[in-house]
Parts: C-alpha cells; structure tokens; sequence
C-alpha cells in the first residue's frame, strides 16, 4: 500500500518536473522571441529614423501617432508637437493643387506620387513630393502612413529648365518655339473661335548698321530696350516673341485688322520716339511692320509666318519705318496706313 502510494507520488513529481521544464522552457522561448521582437522593432525603429525622406504614421482619425527624424528636420517641429496632435492642421497646408492632399488618411489613401507645398513652423513653405500608404490589419484599415520629400530644388531646377527651353535669354521673351506652340492652339481654335487675330511681324530698321558701329554689345542694349519698350505697350493678352537676330513677331488675339493697324502704329510712334544712349553717344531706332490677318490662313505656322513676313519686307523695301498688310483674297501686299 505504502509502496503503491509512493510510486504514485514519484509519477506526480515526474509530471511536474516535466510540466515545469516545459514551463521554463515556454518561458524562455517567449523571453527570446520578446526580445528579437524588441530587437527588430529597435532596427525597424532605427531604419526609420535613418531615412532621408519624411515618415509619418496616422491613426484613424488623421492623428500622428509616428514620426521620424527627417519630418521633424523638414517641418521644423519637435517630436512633442507633432505625436498626439492633428497632422492636417498642424501642418497648416497651402497646397498649390486645391483640394485637400488628405481628405481622409484611411479611405483615400492613394498610392500615387504628389506635389505638395508643405509648410513648416516658422511659416515658411516648400515643395514636397508625398504619397500615403493604407495599414490594413484583420482587413481593416486603421492607420495609415505618409512618406514626403522635399524636392524644392528639383522642382525649381525643372521650371528654371522649362523657362530655358521656351525664353530668349537675352530679352526674356518667348522664343520661336514657344511662340510657334502658341500661334498653332490659336490656330486649331479658328474654326470653333469666331474672334479675329492678327500675326504681326517686327524687324528692326538699319539694326546691322548700328552693331557694325557700336559692336554686338551695342546691339544687345538695343534689342533688350526694344523689347522691353514693346512689352509695355501691348495688352496683357497679346504675345512678344523673339524670333531671332533683330526680327520679332507679336499675335495681337481678338483683335481686328483695322485694331491691329491702330497697334502697330502706336508702336511704330514709341519706337521712334526712343532714345538709346552708348558710348558717351545717343542715337535712335525704328521698326518695319508686316501684319497678315489670321482670319483666312490655311492653319500652317511656316505659311502665316511667311505671309506677316512678306508684308514686313515690303514695309523694309519701301522705305522702312511702315506698316505693310498681306491680302489673302488677292494674294498682294497692301499699304493702307503709313507710319507718320
């Protein structure tokens, strides 16, 4: 009896012994994989801070409930003010495209690249190229992250190459490019745009003359004051074009021959009425004007421009300082006003 309660008891112990091994052994398992898990979170933590773009995390409601380094850095808030609170008003946005980058951090989480203007404390703004990730747990999505970059300098680089590629660098006008983009829009809305529009062509007279005196440097002056005398006299809607060397072109949109004349003339009269000093010297300019309306052109950019050219040339073989117009209905230069 005694004997049988004994081994009955070794059994128990056994068992427990077994039972408490396997305890100990749980115990350490979770110890070591709280610990990789505390691990990798230190890592993940340290990836995130390390990084050179903005991270943010955001909860349900649009509050942050992470944000690394690199936001602070940007926005030029502490950790403190930024943990806890409303991002969206926070941030105190004055984005350039209007409607809110972030209507809904959860339901409207796109993963598509923006361009932001972001603003930081001190109320300052940059340029920030963003996109936002949704966090979906047990399919439901509760957070939600924004990763931004500052990409100011980029941006401006491509505007400052945009402008480049479309200006004259001497004048800062638009340059035959640009203006051939332009003059072609207006074109293809000829059939649909009951408005008249006017192609005027400008070269300057005697120009080689005063570089071959003067030198190019002389020249330049004189095409800068020219160009700059001509932008303030055209309307806002009116485009100034720089073709080349001394010749220019100027559309004048919903606007009549008998308007254009009226132009060209006024412009005529301030070019003459300009005095340029260099040299210790003083001398003045005047301009040759061809006009060709765009009412009946066969919609070619080469052909307009030929014919408002033509005209030009005319004004030039004529004895310079004129107004020549190109007929389409009879195909010949007219002069109906003479520049006086």
């Amino acid at each position: 009896m005694v004997l049988r309660r004994t081994e009955q008891l070794e059994k128990q112990c056994l068992i427990l012994k077994t039972a408490n091994a396997n305890l100990d052994k749980a115990l350490s398992e979770h110890r070591q994989t709280n610990s990789e898990l505390r691990q990798s979170e230190s890592r993940f933590r340290l990836i995130l801070e390390s990084a050179g773009e903005g991270i943010l995390s955001l909860d349900k409601n649009g509050f942050c409930t992470f944000v690394n380094q690199s936001a602070l850095t940007m926005l030029g808030y502490s950790r403190d003010e930024i943990l806890g609170e409303d991002f969206e008003s926070k941030l105190e946005r004055t984005g350039a495209i209007e409607e809110s980058w972030l209507p809904n951090p959860l339901e409207d989480c796109l993963n598509q690249s923006n361009i932001e203007i972001f603003s930081r404390k001190d109320g300052s703004c940059f340029l920030v190229e963003c996109l936002s990730y949704p966090i979906e747990l047990n399919g439901l999505t509760n957070n939600s992250v924004l990763v931004f970059r500052d990409v100011t300098a980029s941006q401006m680089q491509i505007r400052n190459l945009a402008y480049q590629a479309s200006h004259d660098p001497l004048t800062g006008l638009i340059n035959r490019s640009e203006f051939e983009r332009r003059l072609i829009r207006v074109l293809s809305s000829m059939h649909s745009d009951e408005k008249e529009h006017v192609l005027c062509f400008l070269d300057l007279d005697h120009f080689k003359d005063i570089n071959d005196a003067y030198g190019h440097a002389a020249g330049d002056h004189v095409l800068s004051s020219f160009s700059r005398l001509l932008t303030s006299k055209i309307r806002q809607r009116d485009t100034l074009a720089r073709l080349g060397g001394d010749e220019f072109v100027l559309l004048l949109e919903r606007t009549t021959l008998d308007q254009a004349y009226t132009i060209a003339n006024e412009l005529c009269a301030s070019v003459e009425n300009m005095r340029l000093s260099w040299a210790n010297g003083e001398f003045s300019v005047s301009v040759s004007i061809g006009i060709s309306s765009l009412a009946h052109a066969d919609g070619e950019f080469a052909n307009v421009l030929c014919h408002a050219d033509s005209a030009c040339y005319e004004a030039k073989k004529k004895g310079r300082n004129q107004i020549y117009a190109f007929n389409y209905h009879d195909n010949y230069l007219e002069s109906p006003m003479l520049n006086s």
